[in-house]
C-alpha cells in the first residue's frame, strides 16, 4: 500500500477556513500532475477545511477513474494522526493508494506517526509525502513539491 500525505496549496491569509489562492490552485494542480502520472490513487480522504478541500479536488480532477472521496475531522489541524492512521490501514487493501490532504502540522504529525524517526524535507504548500507501507513497516519512497522531487528509494 501507499500512503499519500498532501498538504494544500497556498491560501489566503484571512479567515479560519481559507481558500486557495490563483497560486495555490497552479501549485495543486502541478503535484497532481506529478502524482496521478506515477501512481493509480484509488481513495482520497481529505481535511473538510475548504483550502485542503479544494486541494483534493483539483487532484481528483486529474484522476481519470471514480474513486471514493471523503472527509475526516481528524485531518483538520487539531486532528488525531494516529486515528487517521488506524482508519486508513482498516479501510485499506494491501495494493491501494491512498491521498491523505491535510495542513501542517498535521501533515508533520502523519508522517511521523507513519516513520518513527525518519528524516524528511518540510511540507511547503501543495508538497507531498510518498509511503510504502510493506509487511507492516512503512518506508519513505518520496517528496514531491510542485517544483521539485527528492526521490528516496
Amino acid at each position: 500500500m501507499h500512503i499519500i500525505i498532501m498538504r494544500h496549496g497556498a491560501a489566503t491569509f484571512l479567515g479560519a477556513d481559507r481558500i486557495l489562492t490563483p497560486e495555490g490552485i497552479d501549485e495543486a494542480h502541478s503535484t497532481a500532475l506529478k502524482l496521478t502520472s506515477v501512481y493509480d490513487i484509488n481513495r482520497i480522504v481529505t481535511s473538510p477545511k475548504t483550502r485542503a478541500f479544494d486541494t483534493a479536488k483539483i487532484v481528483l480532477e486529474h484522476i481519470h477513474n471514480d474513486v471514493p472521496f471523503e472527509e475526516l475531522k481528524d485531518l483538520t489541524p487539531s486532528g488525531n494522526a494516529s486515528a487517521v492512521i488506524d482508519y486508513i490501514m482498516a479501510i485499506s487493501h494491501a495494493d491501494d493508494t491512498v491521498l491523505l490532504v491535510s495542513h501542517i502540522p498535521q501533515v508533520e504529525n502523519l508522517a511521523c506517526e507513519l516513520l518513527k524517526n525518519s528524516n524528511f524535507p518540510p511540507f511547503v504548500t501543495a508538497s507531498a509525502l510518498i509511503v510504502k507501507i510493506e509487511h507492516d513497516k512503512a518506508h519513505l519512497v518520496s517528496f514531491l513539491s510542485p517544483s521539485s522531487e527528492i526521490i528516496y528509494t
